[in-house]
Formats: C-alpha cells, sequence, structure tokens
C-alpha cells in the first residue's frame, strides 16, 4: 500500500494537502505462495477473490461489508499516465479488481480521520534505485521507522505497518467523536481557499466540511512536528548517512561516493 496526495496551493507559496483527493492503495499483502523451491506467483484475480483477502480490504475501507464501510470514495486506474480523479463508490471494489485496476481508497472517512506517515528513500541522482534495489532501499528506511514506532507507542498509538516500492507506511485513525478528534479541529488552521473547497460539493455528492477539514489540517501540523522532534535527533554517536527531509522536494547533491548498483552504468 502507498499513497497518492492531490494538494491545494495558496497565494503565500505553501501547498496544503487537500483532504478529499488523498488516497491509500489497497495491497493487503503480497500474492505469492512457495511450492517447494519455487515461488509460484498467483493469478491476481484469483487472489482477489479468495474470502478472506476480500475481507481484509473491506475492513480497509472501515466496514465489515461493503455497503456499509466509511470510506467516502475509491479510485481506480489503468496504467496510462496522468490517469485524473475520478471517485468511485466503493460499492465498484470487486468490479474495479476484476478488470485489472489499481485501487485506492480515500483518506476522507465518514467515522475516522486517518493519518498516515509515508517514509520513502529517494535518490534524485539515480530514481530508480528503490525499484532496482529495493532490499537496501527498506533497510536503510528501518532504524528510522523502529525509533518512529517506539515514539508512536510512546502516545498510545499502535499504526498499521505497511510496505510499497519505495518505503514504509505508518497508518492509524482517530474516531470522529473522540476528544483527541475535537482537539484537532481546535488546532487546524484552514486558508480561505480551501475553507472554500471543503464548503462546495465534491464529485461524489458530499461536502468535505470545515469542522473535517480542520481536523486534517490539525493532523497534517501533528505530523509535520513529530517530523521535526525526530526521536533521533540529538543522539551522540549517531551520524546520519543520508540528509532527511519532510517533503519530496531534492535537498541538492551532496559530496559523497554513490555506490553502485545493479542495473546502472558505473
Amino acid at each position: 500500500m502507498s499513497s497518492r496526495a492531490s494538494s491545494e496551493r495558496v497565494g503565500n507559496g505553501v501547498v496544503w494537502p487537500r483532504l478529499a483527493r488523498g488516497g491509500l492503495w489497497l495491497d493487503p499483502s503480497s500474492p505469492s505462495q512457495t511450492t517447494g523451491d519455487s515461488n509460484v506467483m498467483l493469478d491476481l484475480q484469483n487472489y482477489y477473490a479468495r474470502p478472506a483477502v476480500r475481507q481484509r480490504m473491506v475492513e480497509f475501507l472501515g466496514g465489515h461489508r461493503l455497503e456499509q464501510t466509511s470510506a467516502v470514495y475509491l479510485t481506480a486506474d489503468d496504467r496510462s499516465p496522468g490517469p485524473g480523479f475520478h471517485p468511485r463508490p466503493p460499492s465498484q471494489l470487486w468490479a474495479c479488481l476484476e478488470s485489472g485496476l489499481e485501487v485506492m481508497r480515500s483518506l476522507w472517512d465518514r467515522r475516522s480521520l486517518l493519518f498516515h506517515l509515508d517514509i520513502e528513500y529517494v535518490n534524485f541522482d539515480y530514481p530508480a534505485e528503490p525499484y532496482l534495489d529495493p532490499e537496501r532501499s527498506l533497510e536503510l528506511q528501518r532504524p528510522l521507522i523502529r525509533l518512529l514506532r517506539q515514539q508512536l507507542l510512546t502516545w498510545g498509538i499502535a499504526p498499521l505497518h505497511l510496505l510499497s516500492g519505495r518505503g514504509h507506511h505508518l497508518v492509524w485513525r482517530i474516531d470522529r467523536g473522540s476528544a483527541a478528534y475535537r482537539r484537532l479541529v481546535e488546532l487546524g488552521v484552514l486558508p480561505d481557499t480551501l475553507r472554500a473547497i471543503y464548503e462546495s460539493f465534491c464529485s461524489t455528492g458530499e461536502t468535505v466540511g470545515l469542522e473535517a477539514g480542520a481536523a486534517f489540517a490539525g493532523a497534517g501540523q501533528i505530523l509535520e512536528y513529530a517530523a521535526v522532534c525526530r526521536p533521533d535527533r540529538g543522539r551522540p554517536g549517531r551520524p546520519r548517512r543520508f540528509p532527511r527531509c519532510r517533503s519530496g522536494l531534492a535537498g541538492g547533491r551532496q559530496r559523497r561516493r554513490l555506490r553502485p548498483f545493479p542495473g546502472t552504468l558505473s
């Protein structure tokens, strides 16, 4: 599972994440099994047809039955570039999977506020490295992931830990009726552009609403705080091997020796 986010650029150049466009990929586990010494890849349609796999997907959508899930919508894309944004009702999940589409659920949820902490290894000199050498890329992130999970546990948060092609994902939720949700609503600050968007009807026929929008903004501020107050900051004797950024912006080249990896010219 990974994420695809949309954002709204406001006048001062700050990019604000938009709740109505955020999403999480559905990928309950790797569709493979081991038979003897060979690793047999199952047909994806047959894999997704398994009752246990389908039930796990429905739970990930926020319910026990597909018609009662709390996810507001799904998106389902093919491999064409720039597929656009075409929300679908969750009831179309099985049809999308049977068509071989890439399915994502909305971060927008009717009963909960979802948090998604996305950690990725990015090599701006060789963008393909995480895919050509995934074991190394994931292993480089492991110490930070371990520290983040320990920090979250001290706050009483036990996140769902998932992997995608380039990194780790920590996902958790809070109930909309909880005291924590109300605190996030009070904390969140919305620019006028987002206030107008959240008060208007989306293509799903619903409005996000200012309360949910403010809570989502507050959640972003909390994640920003957690990133600034990294659990590894200030630990003596642990020099960092790689720069760490709180966005996908390139931090510039540094004087370093790049280790060759399979699939590149050296």
